[in-house]
Order: C-alpha cells, then sequence, then structure tokens
C-alpha cells in the first residue's frame, strides 16, 4: 500500500484474450511489463496479485501498455505453436500455386475466429521447392478443404486444362488409330 494506485474507467478497459501456455504465464507477463512501471499503478498490491484474476490483468495492462504488449503476446503464441507444429509434426507440403491460391482464399471453414486476436491464423514458411503451411491455433479446425490442397491430392481442373486433356486424349487416338492401320498393313 505504499504506492499510489491509478483507477481505469470502465470504458478505457481492453478486452483482450491470452491462451493459456507456458510462455504466456502471469510470470511471464509480469517480466514483460518490468519496462512498464506505470503499469503497476493500476495492479493490485503484489500480496494479492496471486489472487487476481489472469484474465483481468491482462485486461488491465492491454489497456495501459497498449499494442506493444500485444503484440508481444502475438509473438510468443507464434513462437510456441511453431515449436508445436515441428514438434508434432504438423506442416503440410504443397506446391506454390496452390499455397498462394489457399492463402488468398477467403474459403477457410473456422470455428475459432482470428480477428478476436492480434496474431494470424496461419504460418507460411518458403522453402527452396515448396511452401510449408501449418495452423498456428489448435484449437481451429480447417475441416476437409485443407487436404485438398496437399501436393499428393487430386485438385479441380480449369477449363483450359480439361480442354487440353481432351485434345491429348483425341490426338493419342489417332496416334494409335494411325499404327494400328500401319501394323494390319504390314501383316497383310
Amino acid at each position: 500500500m505504499n504506492q499510489k494506485k491509478a483507477h481505469l474507467k470502465n470504458d478505457c478497459i481492453v478486452h483482450f484474450s491470452v491462451p493459456q501456455y507456458k510462455n504466456l504465464s502471469l510470470e511471464k507477463i509480469m517480466e514483460f511489463i518490468a519496462d512498464y512501471p506505470v503499469v503497476a499503478e493500476y495492479l493490485p498490491d503484489e500480496i494479492d496479485l496471486p489472487k487476481t484474476p489472469k484474465q483481468w490483468i491482462v485486461n488491465v495492462i492491454a489497456a495501459v501498455v497498449g499494442p506493444p504488449f500485444k503484440n508481444w503476446v502475438g509473438q510468443q503464441v507464434e513462437e510456441r505453436n511453431t515449436l508445436m507444429a515441428e514438434k508434432r509434426e504438423l506442416m503440410i507440403s504443397m506446391d506454390a500455386e496452390m499455397a498462394q491460391k489457399f492463402y488468398n482464399s477467403t474459403h477457410i471453414s473456422r470455428k475459432l475466429f482470428a480477428h478476436k486476436y492480434n496474431y494470424c491464423p496461419l504460418v507460411i514458411v518458403l522453402s527452396v521447392d515448396s511452401i510449408l503451411i501449418f495452423v498456428l491455433l489448435p484449437s481451429e479446425s480447417k475441416g476437409q478443404s485443407a487436404n485438398m490442397l496437399k501436393t499428393t491430392s487430386k485438385r479441380r481442373r480449369t477449363q483450359a486444362e480439361i480442354k487440353a486433356d481432351k485434345e491429348r486424349k483425341l490426338q493419342k487416338e489417332l496416334e494409335d488409330d494411325a499404327k494400328d492401320e500401319e501394323i494390319h498393313a504390314l501383316q497383310q
């Protein structure tokens, strides 16, 4: 109680979600705000801090610190999810063209909306031959459509591809017929 406490009005409070990850524990958050001494004016005394809900503390920090805190949380989430994706082998390989279409697509089924959070639901890792994509949020459901984007799966063909395939098939049939006639002529 030695410190003078400040107050935030209800309309100044920012509601911000922080996942329950080890790298986003209350101890790690307190280490982050050590660079922002003004936050201590808005938090309860150290003796009461462990009794205070984490969500309340996060909301106050988000309101006082603002974007630097949100960016730090997003970075921590990204680091954790990258580590989990590598550890659990959640990455898929796909053609660069299909990866671009997937990235540009707005038709992705989701149960959890990424716009609530300040981080991207996908990470694209570039390599020499292909692009690797993996989901950052384990609670996010991509549905069956993501399986269609794998390099091993068949995909829909464009009208031009269908027409070219028909022309190749017709040309092959004509060549086969010509060979059959030639063989038949030689046999006689």
